[in-house]
C-alpha cells in the first residue's frame, strides 16, 4: 500500500536504466512516492531490491493487453491520484529507408506510438483528481531526423502530435502536458544500438552492402563520436525534474547545447541547408 509520509506519487517508465533510472532515484530523494513500470516481476523485483521507487506495476509498452491493466494495478495498491506522469521509455532502432523491415518498423511504432499512447490515456483520469503533470521526453528526431533514423524519427514526430493535442485537450482539468528534447546522454540504449548497427553493418551483402556500407559507417563513427560527448542521465534528470517542479511549464524544452544547436538550425536555415550539412556529416560513400 502506498505510504502516506510521502509528498506526491509520480508514475515513471524507462526505470531499468539510464534516464528513467536517474529520474525515478531524484524524485524519490526528493521523498516523491515513485510508481516504476516494470516489464515483468523479475525486473520489478531488481528495481525495488535497488531502491529505484517505492512500488511498480506491471506494464510491458509492446503489448496492449499490458497496459490496459494500469488503472486497476494503480487501484489495488491504493493510488486514486498522479501528481506526474513522468515517461522516459522509448527503444530505437536504425536502418535505410529501403532496407528497413515492416517487422522492425511495426516493433519501434508499437513501443514508441502506440504503447506511449496507451499509457497516457490510462494516467489521464489519475492525473485529472490531483491536476497533475505530464513531463514527457521525446527526441530531438521529433523535429530533425538524420539518415538512418526515418522510422524512430517517425515515431517521434508522432509523439509531438500525441502531446500537442494532450496539452491542448487537458487543460480545463488542469493537467500541464510538457514535452521535453533531449540532447545526447550517455545511456546503456546508445551503447546497444551501436552495438546492434556495428553487427548489421558487418553482416550487410549484395545491393545494400554496395549501396548503403558508407551510410552504415559514416552513421556510426558520428554516433560514438557524439556518445562520447553525451550528457550523463543523472544530469539529464536533474534538468528534467527541474521542470516537473517549475511554477509553470512551457509546451516543451530543448534541454542539452546539442539540442539547442539543431533546434536553432531547424527553425533557421531552410531545408536545402540542413540536406547539404546532413551529406556533408553522413558520406554514403
Amino acid at each position: 500500500m502506498q505510504d502516506k509520509t510521502k509528498l506526491k506519487n509520480v508514475l515513471v517508465t524507462g526505470v531499468s536504466s539510464g534516464l528513467g533510472q536517474s529520474v525515478a532515484r531524484q524524485l524519490r530523494e526528493k521523498n516523491y512516492y515513485v510508481i516504476a513500470t516494470g516489464r515483468n516481476e523479475e525486473q520489478s523485483a531488481v528495481l525495488k531490491a535497488e531502491h529505484c521507487c517505492d512500488t511498480t506495476i506491471l506494464v510491458d509498452l509492446g503489448d496492449a493487453a499490458s497496459v490496459q491493466t494500469v488503472p486497476g494495478q494503480l487501484r489495488e495498491q491504493g493510488i486514486e491520484e498522479l501528481a506526474g506522469f513522468l515517461h522516459c521509455a522509448a527503444v530505437t532502432g536504425g536502418a535505410p529507408i529501403e532496407t528497413m523491415t515492416m517487422n522492425e518498423a511495426r516493433s519501434i511504432f508499437e513501443v514508441n506510438v502506440f504503447g506511449f499512447l496507451a499509457l497516457l490515456q490510462a494516467t489521464i483520469e489519475f492525473l485529472r483528481k490531483a491536476q497533475g503533470r505530464m513531463v514527457l521526453t521525446g527526441s530531438i528526431a521529433g523535429f530533425s531526423v538524420w539518415p538512418m533514423l526515418g522510422v524512430y524519427g517517425a515515431t517521434k514526430h508522432a509523439m509531438e502530435a500525441i502531446v500537442d493535442a494532450a496539452r491542448r485537450e487537458l487543460w480545463p482539468w488542469g493537467i500541464e502536458v510538457s514535452l521535453i528534447r533531449p540532447g545526447g546522454i550517455k545511456t546503456r540504449m546508445i551503447k546497444l544500438h551501436l552495438e546492434q548497427m556495428a553487427a548489421r553493418m558487418a553482416a550487410l551483402e549484395g545491393p545494400e552492402k554496395e549501396n548503403y556500407l558508407g551510410l552504415y559507417a559514416s552513421y556510426c563513427k558520428t554516433l560514438a563520436s557524439g556518445e562520447r560527448l553525451s550528457a550523463t542521465p543523472d544530469y539529464m534528470a536533474e534538468k528534467i525534474i527541474k521542470v516537473f517542479e517549475s511554477a509553470k511549464l512551457k509546451p516543451d524544452y530543448c534541454v542539452g547545447a546539442d539540442a539547442k544547436l539543431l533546434r536553432f538550425i531547424d527553425l533557421v536555415f531552410p531545408d536545402s541547408v540542413v540536406d547539404f550539412l546532413t551529406r556533408k556529416l553522413f558520406p554514403v560513400a
